[in-house]
């Protein structure tokens, strides 16, 4: 079954309602969790705001092969989903400060035991799971990274199709104009024959009424 850009458009937009509805829950309670839970949190508001902005670029393909009047019934939508994710990005931005500024206070209150418990198990194991969060981190920022180039290539294609289309409307314009340039060339040299046609007729005529004047002259003469 063929899906329709109306129905791609309208998936996207479900999606990105999910995506940031979905931050702004998570943002409602961030404060109330755990350090824990504050580190699963981030993440998750991190891959929520990734996914909605990949919405946000997927309907703005979509609606630039729309019509004019449905781009411009769209776009203040977009809009308010870019205002949205912005205004989301600079909450998780001071989400994010402040819960490394939480970590550091924390690292360095507990940092008077830290020589004699290097070899505990239970801090490896924290050390570990750091380690793996910031590899899942850097995982993530290259997936983006890709992202964003699929993106760049997608527009890319649609401008280049774009004006493949319309330079082949031109072409056909010129064309007719063309053709119709011949056909109204053909229209003028035949309305210029008929004139011609119609003035030799008048000419003959006028020859016929004057020989006829004369031949009655002629005749009036000489009864008299």
């Amino acid at each position: 079954v063929k899906i329709t850009m109306s129905e791609l458009f309208h998936s996207y937009d479900e999606d990105c309602q999910t995506f940031l509805g979905n931050v702004q829950s998570a943002i409602g309670g961030f404060k109330s969790s755990s350090l824990q839970e504050k580190a699963s949190t981030l993440k998750k508001i991190k891959s929520d705001l990734s996914e909605a902005e990949k919405c946000i670029k997927q309907m703005e393909i979509e609606i630039s092969m729309l019509a004019p009047k449905t781009r411009g019934q769209l776009n203040p939508k977009i809009k308010g989903y870019k205002s949205q994710l912005n205004d989301y990005k600079g909450t998780y931005d001071r989400m994010s400060d402040g819960f490394q500024r939480q970590q550091n206070r924390d690292a360095l209150m507990g940092s008077g035991g830290a020589a004699q418990t290097s070899n505990d198990p239970r801090e490896k194991l924290l050390q570990n799971q750091g380690m793996l969060d910031d590899q899942e981190d850097r995982l993530v920022d290259s997936k983006k990274a890709a992202y964003q180039s699929e993106d760049i290539a997608v527009n890319v294609l649609t401008e280049l199709k774009h004006q493949r289309n319309v330079i082949n409307r031109a072409h056909a314009n010129n064309q007719e104009v063309d053709h119709n340039l011949h056909k109204s060339d053909r229209v003028i040299r035949t309305m210029g024959r008929r004139t011609l046609v119609n003035k030799l007729i008048l000419w003959v005529l006028i020859i016929l009424l004057f020989a006829a004047d004369i031949i009655v002259l002629i005749v009036k003469l000489k009864k008299k």
